[in-house]
């Protein structure tokens, strides 16, 4: 159990995932994070994929992101990651 779980503060995360033209695994990723329930947004670009996640825990954050890079992606080049920590204003029931 991490720090914010048990506190009025969100972890906002924005993954940007850089790939190379042609990646054939990316509607496939796609499908799979959108039914995360923590995930709030995907938006794709011609050479990048933007999703932001928010989360009470930062265990359920590292297993979003083991999950990325279990799949083995081979047309993955390499991601940026930006987190705010802010105190809880939204609703959360639905975050872990």
């Amino acid at each position: 159990m991490d720090i914010y779980e048990k506190s009025n503060y969100t972890i906002r995360c924005v993954i940007i995932i850089f790939f190379m033209p042609g990646f054939e695994d990316l509607f496939d990723l796609i499908e799979t994070l959108r039914i995360m329930p923590n995930v709030r947004s995907i938006k794709l670009t011609e050479r990048e994929m933007i999703i932001e996640v928010y989360y009470k825990s930062l265990t359920k954050y590292n297993e979003l992101m083991d999950f990325i890079w279990q799949k083995e992606i081979l047309g993955l080049e390499e991601y940026f990651i930006t987190h705010t920590i802010s105190e809880d204003r939204c609703n959360t029931t639905d975050m872990d």
